[in-house]
């Protein structure tokens, strides 16, 4: 008997986590050095920037964003989401780094299929909300960054993404 009970809750366990699993952006596979992905540029904060939107960081090259400890000179995979005020998806948005090496931004794109952020909002305009944006590090000092995504359409917002990476 007690076999039979721990064999249903493993297999609970392995649906469940399958379920799961189908909800999170699919992070491809990043590529080694630093050929491709968008190209750091420096960043000033835009006159009459505010806080808002909605945003997450799922992973930053297939690791928990807490644990992300990144190569220099190396090109990386940043997954996760983004929303604009209105509960729909910004065609422009930079994924900005902050540090006392400066702050540097990078052009991103959402538009990978994201229903269960949709769901857990209650805003269909989010549909499209997730994003697989690659970085190139090249030009990024060594050091601790913060990370935000700015918004460009409107009255310009930015999201926290309450995530501090490491390049080493």
């Amino acid at each position: 008997m007690q076999c039979r009970f721990a064999s249903s809750i493993l297999l609970l366990a392995s649906l469940v986590g399958t379920a799961c699993s189908r909800h999170q952006a699919p992070v491809p596979e990043p590529p080694v050095g630093g050929d491709g992905g968008a190209q750091a540029t420096h960043y000033t904060a835009p006159d009459g920037l505010e806080a808002g939107g909605v945003c997450a960081l799922d992973a930053v090259d297939g690791m928990q964003p807490a644990a992300a400890r990144l190569q220099a000179n190396r090109t990386v995979v940043f997954a996760g989401w983004l929303g604009d005020a209105g509960g729909g998806v910004p065609e422009q948005a930079h994924l900005v780094l902050a540090g006392a090496a400066g702050q540097f931004q990078f052009v991103m794109h959402a538009g990978d299929h994201r229903p269960d952020v949709a769901a857990a909002l209650g805003s269909p305009g989010l549909e499209r909300a997730g994003y697989n944006t690659l970085v190139n590090l090249v030009n990024v000092p060594v050091g601790t960054y913060r990370t935000s995504i700015v918004m460009q359409e409107g009255a310009p917002l930015e999201c926290t993404l309450n995530a501090t990476i490491s390049i080493e």
